[in-house]
């Protein structure tokens, strides 16, 4: 499953991106999608199968704004909230 975990501001995402390393995750920094936000935010995706959100979510001290998962690959993307 892909992720995408968004933050008010890039030193946020940077933090979390951090903390996911910590906990042998790995995630990119990524602009959020204005389809998601007309404001300037970033966000971490996370690529990988294996992986529950609410493991993630465990190991995180910065908390992100929002939670999305992603599906599908390039104009044919959707993206799902995530109560976490």
């Amino acid at each position: 499953m892909k992720y995408l975990l968004t933050f008010s501001s890039t030193s946020f995402a940077m933090i979390a991106k951090r903390q996911l390393r910590q906990l042998g995750v790995s995630g990119e920094v990524v602009p959020v999608p204005r389809s998601l936000s007309a404001a300037c935010a970033y966000a971490v995706e996370i690529r990988d199968p294996e992986l529950s959100i609410s493991n993630i979510m465990e190991g995180l001290n910065e908390k992100p704004g929002s939670v999305f998962s992603v599906e599908g690959k390039g104009r044919n993307v959707n993206y799902s909230k995530l109560d976490c």
